[in-house]
């Protein structure tokens, strides 16, 4: 069985090399962002998608984000387990387990946990950022840490 390729930094990665790249979610970190814990399992700089990045939060009971938009990309989100609301423009609406959003760039939003367990979700931006766009903390991997003077967020930066 042949080992997971990774990059270096800096360098194109192996899918841009034309060899896929594995993950796994253990790999990366769980930070704190706000009222969420995320982690930032794939994004260009580590080496995986060159268009994409994907990631889980974990939103606690209670947990809201602050609105904001993005400048360059859109955001999608996967909800695995839990409830919470989207808040979308002046538009609410009911996040359940099962449900896929997808919000266009530049459309203000924010995440809120309204259930008592907490709301898990899988998000995907689309193109991809560095996780350190994210969060800093996001993109420090073990022997790693975020680019001093690196890029700021887009429009607000995500934060959902």
């Amino acid at each position: 069985m042949e080992s997971r390729p990774k990059a270096r930094a800096g360098s194109p990665g192996p899918v841009a090399a034309g060899v896929p790249f594995i993950t796994h979610e253990n790999d990366a970190p769980m930070v704190p962002l706000g009222a969420q814990m995320m982690q930032v399992v794939m994004d260009p700089e580590a080496g995986g998608s060159s268009r994409l990045t994907i990631g889980r939060s974990h939103w606690p009971a209670g947990g809201a984000g602050q609105p904001h938009a993005h400048e360059g990309w859109e955001e999608m989100f996967y909800v695995l387990s839990g409830e919470g609301e989207l808040l979308a423009g002046e538009q609410r609406y009911t996040l359940k387990p099962g449900m896929v959003v997808c919000v266009p760039e530049r459309v203000p939003h924010c995440v809120a946990s309204v259930g008592r367990d907490g709301l898990e979700m899988v998000f995907l931006l689309a193109p991809g950022v560095p996780g350190r766009v994210l969060s800093p903390a996001a993109a420090a991997r073990p022997g790693e840490g975020a680019e001093p003077g690196g890029r700021t967020g887009q429009g607000g930066g995500p934060r959902s």
